[in-house]
């Protein structure tokens, strides 16, 4: 069977309460939610924090740390991210240099992928309607789907839960 090549870039975003960094070099993500955030309540609803732990990956031959990554909440317009952030190298082939050395002695197939971590944080988060919070990211100026999240009040949720039939 014949592996497929790993994509240009990819990634993903956990959503989380917390994210606390421990000895070791280990990330704790507290709190992750699963495929929706419930709210409790009625919109516009305040989370005191949301926690985004960002996964990039890039095959080594294009890597490009230079990204901006872009998190559109509910209701926010398509140009409009309510937060952004950017990575950006120090000096041009900085990145490249000290993965290149950190992989040194690997196998090839070892080699190939550079990963990248951004952990954000936002608190307090207003949510102002229900929704998609969508991850993006910018690379070379295109856009790299990161993720997203619905956003559904716990009304909404139970409303849509279907009665389980006796058996």
């Amino acid at each position: 069977m014949k592996v497929r090549d790993q994509p240009e870039v990819c990634g993903f975003t956990i959503f989380c309460d917390d994210i606390r960094y421990e000895l070791g070099g280990k990330i704790s993500l507290v709190g992750c939610y699963g495929a929706d955030i419930i709210i409790p309540g009625e919109f516009p609803f305040t989370l005191q924090k949301l926690c985004f732990s960002i996964r990039i990956f890039q095959r080594r031959e294009l890597l490009d740390p230079n990204i901006e990554v872009r998190i559109y909440l509910p209701g926010d317009p398509d140009d409009t991210p309510s937060v952004s952030a950017s990575a950006k190298e120090t000096s041009e082939g900085a990145v490249a240099d000290a993965t290149a050395r950190e992989v040194e002695g690997l196998p090839l197939a070892d080699q190939r992928v550079v990963g990248m971590t951004l952990s954000l944080a936002a608190a307090p988060l207003v949510l102002k309607e229900r929704g998609a919070i969508q991850v993006r990211a910018i690379r070379k100026g295109k856009m790299i789907r990161l993720g997203g999240i619905r956003v559904v009040s716990q009304q909404e949720m139970e409303s849509r839960q279907t009665p389980l039939l006796a058996g």
